[in-house]
């Protein structure tokens, strides 16, 4: 009867044991299935984050781009403006040095002795030349200080619509409003 009842002990230790084992692996299945949703759902979280940053990134550029569109558009116009002041400057300046090269070209009149009037003469001729090469210089000076200003401009534009958006898009959402 020894080795019955040693028997029947050792089917029931392993009956305990086995239902042990059995516990431990469904807890265990338990505890992988409780950490693999959260992580599926923290994966979704940061892929949602992700995506949300990606589209603010795109819309962020999108927004740089047509600032810079629009800056160059602008630049064009006043380049197309700074052109038509310079032709028309161009066309001032060449009628004013005509009038002085006729006026150099025109004789005096016989009133005083020939001296007087060949010093007149040189003397009217210097003035013309040096309003003249006054002129050119001028307009020289005005074409650069347009496309210099036309330059600030455009830079400051530039900050104004391209390098705050993306400083912007920086911002955390309360400092950005």
């Amino acid at each position: 009867m020894n080795w019955i009842r040693l028997a029947i002990v050792a089917a029931i230790g392993a009956a305990v044991v086995a239902a042990g084992l059995t516990l431990r692996a469904h807890f265990i299945g338990v505890g992988e299935a409780n950490v693999q949703a959260r992580w599926d759902a923290q994966t979704r979280v940061d892929l949602e984050a992700s995506a949300q940053l990606q589209r603010q990134a795109n819309a962020d550029l999108l927004i740089r781009m047509k600032n810079s569109e629009r800056n160059a558009d602008e630049q064009a116009r006043l380049a197309a403006l700074r052109t038509a002041r310079d032709a028309a400057a161009a066309t001032e300046r060449g009628r004013l040095l005509a009038t002085i090269e006729a006026l150099n070209r025109r004789e005096l009149p016989q009133a005083c002795d020939a001296a007087c009037v060949a010093a007149l003469a040189r003397e009217a001729a210097a003035s013309r030349e040096l309003l003249g090469s006054c002129a050119t210089r001028y307009q020289s000076v005005a074409a650069a200080a347009d496309e210099l200003r036309d330059q600030v401009i455009g830079l400051q534009a530039d900050a104004i619509n391209v390098c705050r958006a993306s400083a912007a898009s920086l911002l955390p959402d309360h400092e950005s409003q």
